[in-house]
């Protein structure tokens, strides 16, 4: 175990060294035993051993994920498809095919755009396993862009539904509770076309969300007799 959680401790996959880091977890899982998880070759449900096989695939998930970087992890669904979207055109610049046929060249393009949105499909997070099944199961199977579309769609309301996380609610309770120790005042000039002109001074003196107008009247109406320190009625 403590072999296997030096994957997280000493390698971590960026965006510049898949190649080296796959190699590395390939090698060690090997020598452990345990490529079997990786090429997905798995005891059967009620083989004996099947029990302990998914309890260590568990744990060898879990050190994969901590072996990756924080950013690459924490992607959003437009962050990861412009970059499979990079990389696809520039495979596209390197690899040319020079089709004879225009139908054939039409086939062709049919069946990258597939190819693509499987690779797609495939490089998302289990969260989006659901709506995977749906677009697969589909008659037929939509384009890439639509595909995209439809996983941003179901991030959106994946992150409606969860609501504020707990650094958000944090924040919110810190500007809450800077507005209500704030007090100070604050002063609106009104000019326009009508004959009179106005000013008007604003003071909170108190630590309820209620203000004071003071516009030089001499007369005032409120409904609480506490806001003011002498009064005559």
């Amino acid at each position: 175990t403590g072999d296997l959680q030096n994957i997280r401790v000493t390698y971590r996959l960026n965006e510049k060294n898949y190649l080296n880091w796959s190699q590395f977890v390939k090698t060690h899982l090997k020598g452990k035993g345990r490529l079997s998880h990786l090429l997905g070759i798995e005891p059967k449900p009620g083989d004996p051993e099947f029990d302990m096989w998914d309890e260590a695939d568990s744990m060898i998930m879990s050190w994969l994920w901590n072996s990756m970087d924080p950013t690459i992890r924490s992607r959003t669904v437009t962050e990861y498809a412009n970059t499979q979207q990079n990389l696809w055109q520039e495979l596209d610049h390197y690899r040319v095919f020079e089709m004879k046929c225009s139908e054939d060249a039409a086939t062709l393009k049919i069946f990258i755009e597939k190819d693509r949105v499987y690779d797609f499909l495939a490089g998302l997070n289990p969260e989006f396993d659901q709506v995977i099944i749906q677009i697969l199961g589909k008659e037929e199977i939509p384009s890439l862009e639509e595909t995209i579309s439809l996983i941003r769609a179901e991030e959106i309301t994946m992150t409606e539904k969860k609501g504020f996380n707990s650094e958000e609610i944090e924040r919110i309770r810190n500007l809450l509770g800077s507005l209500e120790k704030t007090s100070g005042a604050c002063s609106l000039a009104l000019s326009g076309k009508s004959p009179f002109s106005f000013g008007l001074h604003a003071s909170k003196r108190f630590t309820s969300d209620s203000w004071i107008i003071d516009s030089g009247a001499t007369d005032y109406m409120t409904y609480n007799s506490q806001y003011f320190s002498t009064f005559t009625p």
